[in-house]
Order: structure tokens, then sequence, then C-alpha cells
């Protein structure tokens, strides 16, 4: 139980530019654009050896670091000189338009590669005129660094209309996926004297003395709020609220003990007039709660807005199923992955079905990785 006490109580990819003498054009989902160039014709192509590397382990013999080499092309030939920028870093092309780039592998990511300066570049030993360098694209493409994703041949249901795929994650084995305890749950709602909601309230807490701390957004309009934090027995904490430039806060000396492990709430109604909140119910009050904030590995499907799919958590084996549409299914869906962290009222166990609105990629999640075949490792998957 929650106890109110006194303190001190117990991506190879294609990107062309055409030099065509006609005015420079927004650039296309593909990367491509096109430039003006005195009635020249070129293209500009940004290679990568490989647009996927794994994700490493700690202690892994490449030092969570793998080398992906490139080549920068204009009209096929060579640009030496040029910046090529990836993530925080950057690298420049060599005299046969090679750069090299080295990617941290230590978790899930998506790093932009693009040319950020053609200032200083030169073709065929012969710098590129001000006016066209002004004008050529900036163009990109990404480096991810995932799970490989595997997957079977598809089940389709007897009507056509879904269908169903298992595949799996090959990870290492020191690299856990599953759903595990992130930390713990404070909420509940805040109220007015009237017993209205209050919405844009900030909820706070400080343990033993301000060596923990956590606060809430701002509530809602029904008053709802939710924090994150470690409770640990008989640890003081002692709790606020924020509204509008005034803080509320308990009695002198009172704080509260929440038992470890565990999730609490705490619903409060301000006062009318003063700071100090009364603490006995009903303008205080607090229980335990069942649910914690879970974080954990996930594969998703980003599939347009309303598009119906499901995908379970991820198994011990790496393995997962997901479902969607057969129309989905033929147009390719686009797979992601991703840490999830969320709360849930129930432990997350492994093969359970996620909340699809929780499957959204971030940025910087590796997003278009392309799966290969189960059954024939190294090939693509036929759609």
């Amino acid at each position: 139980m929650v106890r109110l006490r006194w303190a001190g109580a117990a991506i190879i990819a294609a990107l062309a530019a055409a030099f065509s003498g006609v005015t420079a054009g927004p650039a296309a989902l593909t990367g491509q654009a096109r430039v003006a160039g005195a009635g020249q014709v070129g293209v500009v192509s940004l290679q990568l050896a490989r647009t996927d590397v794994p994700v490493e382990p700690w202690g892994s013999p490449d030092g969570q670091m793998r080398t992906v080499r490139g080549r920068l092309l204009l009209s096929g030939q060579p640009v030496c000189g040029a910046v090529i920028a990836y993530g925080a870093s950057v690298a420049r092309t060599a005299a046969d338009g090679s750069f090299t780039l080295q990617i941290p592998t230590g978790e899930l990511a998506e790093i932009p590669v693009r040319v950020a300066s053609w200032r200083g570049a030169t073709v065929g030993n012969r710098p590129l005129p001000t006016a066209v360098r002004a004008q050529l694209p900036g163009v990109r493409t990404v480096v991810r660094v995932d799970f490989p994703i595997q997957l079977e041949p598809p089940q389709v249901s007897p009507d056509g209309k879904t269908v169903t795929v298992r595949g799996r994650v090959a990870a290492p084995a020191a690299i856990p996926l599953s759903f595990q305890v992130d930390r713990y749950a404070l909420q509940g709602h805040v109220y007015d004297a009237g017993g209205h909601p209050v919405k844009g309230a900030v909820v706070s807490l400080t343990t033993d003395g301000g060596e923990g701390w956590a606060k809430s957004a701002p509530t809602s309009a029904d008053g709802f709020y939710r924090l994150k934090f470690m409770p640990e027995n008989d640890e003081d904490a002692s709790f606020r609220v924020t509204l509008g430039g005034h803080e509320y806060v308990l009695p002198p000396g009172k704080v509260f003990h929440f038992p470890e492990d565990t999730s609490s709430e705490v619903d409060v109604t301000l006062p009318a007039r003063g700071n100090v909140i009364v603490d006995r119910p009903p303008t205080l009050v607090a229980h335990t709660i069942s649910g914690a904030f879970y974080q954990g590995f996930a594969v998703g499907v980003a599939a347009p807005r309303g598009t119906r799919w499901t995908v379970t958590a991820v198994r011990g084996d790496g393995s997962f199923t997901a479902t969607m549409p057969a129309s989905l299914w033929r147009q390719g869906p686009v797979w992601f992955e991703s840490n999830v962290e969320a709360f849930f009222s129930r432990p997350v166990a492994p093969g359970q079905v996620l909340p699809a609105s929780l499957l959204v990629p971030h940025p910087g999640d590796p997003i278009g990785i392309r799966p290969q075949s189960r059954r024939n490792p190294g090939r693509p998957v036929r759609i």
C-alpha cells in the first residue's frame, strides 16, 4: 500500500541530377532532382557498398563499429574532394571518388548519408564551375543499423483478404529482445477545489532530499497525469503540483513512502486558498495499481493511416508473427524496427500481440529494412 508519512520515518542508392539547362525543380522522394547547368547533362550518383549493417553487442570483435565504403560520381566520373556527411561525422572523397564511413553498431539507428559540400571538389582534375556547383543537389541516402529479418512464405486467409507471415529477427544471443520492466508509474488526476479536472498542471516527485527527481507532462483535459519513477521502500518522496506559476505541496514535514517495485495512483484536489494540499481523503487519495513501464524491441510495418495490422512481441528465439491486408502485402510492406517503451497494466509476454498504436517508427529508427527468405537466406522475399 502507499503510505503517507512524516519525513524521517522508515539504405546501394542511385540519385540522379540531370543538367538540362532548365531551372531547378524540387527533389522527388527517390532522391532525384533536376538542376540547371549550361546545357550539360549529368547524373550525380551516391553509391554505398551496403546500406544495412547488423546491430552488434558490447565486446564484439569490431568494437561496435563497421566500415561502409562508398563512391561519388558525376556523369560517371569520380568526384574528388566532396564532403560526405553521415550522422555527426564527415568524410571526404578521394581521387577515385571513394570514401569510407565508420558506422557505430551498438544500437538501432538510421544514419543519413549526404553530399554536404561540393566546395573544392574536382572532376577529372577540373574544379566544378561555381554556377554548376551551387545548383548540384544535396543528394542523400541512409545506412540502417538493424537486426536482419527473415520471413517464411506468407499464409493467405480463405477469403484472400488477409496475410499472415511468420518471421525471425536474427539477433546475437547477448542482446535481449524481450520486454522488461524499465520503471514504474505514478499516475492519477488533478482536480480543482470544485471537483473539476485541471488541465496543464505538472506533478513532480523529489526523493531523498533531491537525489531523485521525476515530473509528469502537463495534465490532459481530464486532469490525468503519469510519470515514471523507481520507488524504493522507506524512501521519502516529496509530492508537488505546479500550475500557472503556483506550487502546491503537502503539509510541512509530510512525504510519501511508495512501495518498492510497484506503480501507484494518487488523485489530488487543489485547495481553494493557499498552496497546502489537505493530506487526507477525499482531497488526497492514494493506492497501488498493477502495471509498469516496459521497454523492449519490436518489428513493425509502416502502413498507411487506417490500415489494420498486427505484430507480436518477439519470442525468445527471435520469432514473431505479423498479419496485414493482402493488398498491403502485394504492395510490399515497409518494415522497421524500434525500441518500444510504454505502460502496460500486465507483463508483456513473448508472442503477445502488441497494440498497433505503439508501433510507430520514431526519428532515427531503421525503416525500409528488406527482409530475406528464411528458407533461402540471402535471397529477398518475393511478394
